[in-house]
């Protein structure tokens, strides 16, 4: 809360700010060499404080409970929080989630307005989510035990010049480290070490050279995640399963 002390309107939030700093990127690098921004964007996350319009998007107008900025990680039945406050802090997440929305389109519309929309190739993508008590026990947060789709069923948009895939969906396993292979891919280069991951290229050119993957795993602490065609599952690294998940 110290670190937003300073917010009084939306163009006073780090999402305003980082998306206005990328956009001043843009224009001072209109006319030099190819370059790589990476914009990365705190926000949807904790502290659950939408800008006013944002929150009222989404939120009950009739609510009059605790406004809970921070919720404790864990089945939410456990910490007593009601029906109504889990739809507060949704409420506040979901809100976030369109004013990311609101200033990245921003920086579409300036790389379309400085004329780098037809040679600049645009991902993205997030880190993680977070439940919000729809998953097998109720849990809210993103406790390490707690990959499930919430946490772990990532936003993943390409655009590429020329309309390249344009309208198309993809259900393969993938992970984000394909996308460092994706960018090494499109800049033409090549590590001698090699790279983890593998280009989405193929999957957006109709090529064959894509590698279906049979299953992908994540590590959180002393949890695992396994996830493929058919199956979820929870363990932790002592090799114990906890739970598991017919999809």
């Amino acid at each position: 809360l110290a670190n937003t002390n300073h917010v009084r309107t939306e163009e006073d939030t780090s999402t305003a700010r980082t998306f206005r700093w990328a956009m001043d990127f843009l224009e001072d690098n209109l006319r030099g060499q190819p370059f790589y921004l990476l914009v990365d964007c705190f926000a949807p996350h904790e502290p659950w404080d939408a800008p006013e319009p944002y929150y009222r998007l989404y939120s009950d107008p009739n609510y009059t409970g605790n406004k809970i900025v921070h919720c404790r990680y864990g089945p939410a039945q456990e910490f007593g929080y009601t029906p109504a406050e889990i739809a507060y802090v949704k409420a506040q997440y979901s809100g976030l989630v369109t004013l990311v929305d609101t200033w990245f389109g921003h920086l579409m519309t300036k790389l379309e307005a400085l004329g780098l929309a037809e040679n600049t190739v645009v991902f993205f993508l997030s880190d993680h989510g977070t439940n919000f008590c729809d998953n097998a026990k109720g849990v809210i947060g993103k406790p390490a035990n707690a990959m499930y789709p919430g946490v772990m069923h990532l936003p993943l948009l390409m655009r590429l010049p020329h309309g390249t895939g344009a309208g198309t969906t993809h259900a393969e396993l993938v992970y984000n480290l394909d996308v460092t292979a994706t960018i090494y891919n499109l800049a033409g280069i090549y590590s001698q070490d090699g790279i983890h991951g593998q280009s989405l290229l193929p999957l957006l050119t109709n090529k064959n050279s894509w590698h279906k993957r049979d299953y992908v795993t994540c590590r959180y602490a002393h949890s695992l995640c396994y996830i493929d065609d058919h199956l979820w599952l929870l363990a932790n690294t002592d090799g114990q399963l906890e739970q598991a998940f017919d999809l």
